[in-house]
């Protein structure tokens, strides 16, 4: 078996994502696999619950199974985290932890050097321009780097000969929510804003310099600004930012090192340091011109417009999770949506107990279950989309060594819940360099809200009589809008598996608006029965039928047989005509079809399909009322 290294991260940014890229280089020499351990955080303090579910993630290691473990605290955005992980890791933990960027007490620690790098920013602005009123933005005081940058700060300050006053640092918290406040605050308590603000990192730098021009205030000839960590933003910034970057690869270097000379058992130090690099921008150095320091980041900006677009489908995945009534509609929305996650193969593994939670104890709600199962295996592969296994393992594997890459590789996890209830996780293979996207978070999120609203259904509440409000046309008991559209993921997902084909089917009653006239609506309520049992009747095992309002109609009609649609055309006509014949009604039940067949157009979406066979319905629909207008038989 591999050596396996743990990485807990907060959200996946830009220069975690570099990180995690030059630890997987030196992990492929070392034959380490590596597993990302991922939380979301929250950023609004009052979903407690929501909080207890992400923090779960710490809790999926067998720590004895693995040969080191990285602890990054940086961007674990909830609170009480860091803590409840590190006492966690003193009780649970035998294989060594190194911390990154932070100290801990028992554990190693490999430390950017932030002090000498916010020194070496601060005395640089003092030297070049001879200024004297320089603030500081913070971090969150809770974390050690946060604590080292204001050191760093007031040391190059106090060596310059100038005092630090209360007035000229103010908590920022590593995000942008507060720039707004900070800037009133230096701005309040000296009637002007200060001459440069050296910001405890980038988020916080570019929306100062965003914030200062919405004010008239100008970067860098009014106020000097510099951020840390040399996030895309800084460069897409106008002025772009002064920033330091970590030297990510020398920091993935050193972790092996200290991982080998620890497991040989030599004599190490608990504290390593490595130092950062400085990058001058405009938004500090006046006599720079704009495109000084400008990268090319195009493929910065891709990842940005997949994140986009994943983002769109949030809406849709969400909709169609709502009208989940079975494990099989469930999947079949988790299975069409999975493209948005950019993952190249994903393994979600869920509790033994994930569809019938309600025996589970309360206080072990946020925990996992001893086994787990492995319910879906997904492929970005034009004709391989996703296998069931339904293989049941101990979660001490995590993912039993079987389904691992022939070599070493970094698996992404997150876990799957909802609120404070722990369903399961998800374990995602990304290409080279690309890092998980922000659908992902919605993604697992909404499994987890699935199963949570399934589990729900079934305990409290009469399914059929659910299914029957949510799903089904009232008069004809056939599907509505929804339960079509719901029933159609599962149909092409069937039909793609299957190697089947798919067919959609537009249907309009011709002369509907006659009988209501005419007969009154209740004798058009008939109609319209009569007509969705010929529907009905006509469709073979494995087709649904749809009300979508009205006298409009449609069928799925999926088969071996390539000509389906055309048998069910001449059917559908024929079962009419025998209505017709048995029938003492003073009117005709007639309707208008338009049917394509998917496969015969594989460039098409479905969706454009349901319109080029509207498209058909209608033009046949005008034949037909030239043909015999708006009258009975």
């Amino acid at each position: 078996m591999r050596k396996r290294i743990g990485l807990f991260l907060g959200e996946i940014m830009e220069s975690t994502n570099k990180m995690v890229m030059d630890i997987e280089k030196y992990a492929k020499k070392a034959d380490y696999d590596v597993f990302v351990f991922v939380n979301f955080g929250v950023f609004d303090s009052s979903l407690a619950q929501y909080s207890e579910g992400e923090k779960a993630f710490f809790k999926l290691p067998d720590y004895d199974s693995f040969d080191g473990i990285l602890i990054y605290e940086g961007m674990m955005n909830i609170e009480g985290l860091e803590e409840e992980l590190y006492e966690y890791l003193r009780k649970n933990a035998t294989c060594p932890i190194i911390y990154l960027k932070s100290v801990r007490e028992k554990f190693y620690s490999i430390i950017y050097n932030d002090k000498q790098a916010m020194k070496d920013i601060t005395a640089h602005l003092i030297k070049k321009y001879g200024i004297k009123d320089i603030c500081h933005m913070s971090g969150r005081m809770e974390l050690y780097d946060a604590r080292e940058r204001l050191a760093g700060y007031k040391e190059a300050m106090e060596e310059a000969g100038l005092k630090v006053t209360p007035s000229m640092v103010y908590s920022g918290e590593y995000y942008t929510a507060k720039t707004k406040e900070t800037l009133d605050f230096f701005y309040s308590s000296r009637g002007h804003y200060p001459e440069a603000i050296v910001c405890a990192n980038d988020h916080m730098a570019v929306s100062v310099v965003e914030e200062l021009e919405r004010r008239g205030v100008k970067v860098p000839e009014e106020v000097l600004v510099s951020g840390y960590d040399n996030i895309l933003a800084t460069q897409t910034c106008n002025p772009a930012v002064t920033t330091f970057e970590t030297d990510f690869q020398m920091v993935a270097e050193t972790i092996f090192k200290l991982l080998a000379k620890i497991t040989a058992g030599e004599n190490v130090e608990k504290i390593t340091y490595v130092n950062d690099k400085m990058i001058l921008r405009k938004s500090t150095e006046r006599d720079m011109e704009d495109n000084e320091g400008k990268v090319d980041i195009s493929s910065q900006l891709d990842e940005m417009n997949a994140d986009y677009y994943g983002l769109e489908n949030v809406f849709f995945l969400n909709s169609a999770l709502e009208v989940s009534f079975t494990e099989e509609e469930l999947f079949s929305s988790i299975d069409y949506y999975y493209f948005s996650t950019a993952a190249n193969k994903s393994f979600v593994c869920l509790t033994s107990d994930a569809f019938d939670s309600s025996k589970r104890p309360a206080e072990m709600l946020s925990d996992f279950t001893e086994n787990v199962i492995l319910k879906r295996i997904y492929y970005k592969e034009e004709n391989r989309h996703y296998d069931s296994p339904e293989y049941e393992f101990d979660i001490k594997e995590l993912l039993p060594e079987e389904y691992l890459e022939s070599e070493p590789g970094v698996y992404f996890v997150n876990t799957i819940h909802a609120g404070m209830k722990v369903y399961g996780y998800i374990i995602s293979e990304f290409p080279q360099g690309k890092r998980p996207n922000r659908f992902l978070q919605s993604y697992a999120g909404g499994i987890g809200r699935a199963i949570e609203n399934f589990n729900i259904r079934n305990e409290f509440l009469d399914i059929e009589e659910m299914k029957r409000a949510y799903l089904l046309d009232t008069l004809t008991g056939l599907y509505n809008r929804k339960g079509y559209e719901s029933n159609l993921l599962v149909l092409e997902d069937r039909a793609k598996r299957h190697d089947l084909n798919l067919s959609v089917a537009s249907l309009d009653m011709d002369g509907l608006k006659y009988i209501n006239d005419t007969f009154g609506h209740s004798e058009g309520d008939v109609a319209l029965s009569e007509f969705a049992n010929v529907l009905l009747a006509t469709l073979e095992e494995g087709e649904i039928a749809a009300r979508y309002g009205g006298d409009e109609f449609a069928a799925i009609l999926i088969s071996k047989d390539p000509a389906r649609h055309k048998r069910f055309e001449k059917n559908l006509e024929k079962n009419l005509k025998l209505l017709a014949e048995s029938s003492s009604h003073p009117y005709t039940i007639h309707a208008s079809v338009g049917v394509i067949n998917t496969s015969e157009y594989p460039d098409l979406t479905t969706a454009t399909c349901m319109k080029k066979a509207d498209e058909l319905m209608y033009a046949r629909k005008v034949e037909y009322k030239k043909a015999h207008g708006e009258l009975p038989r």
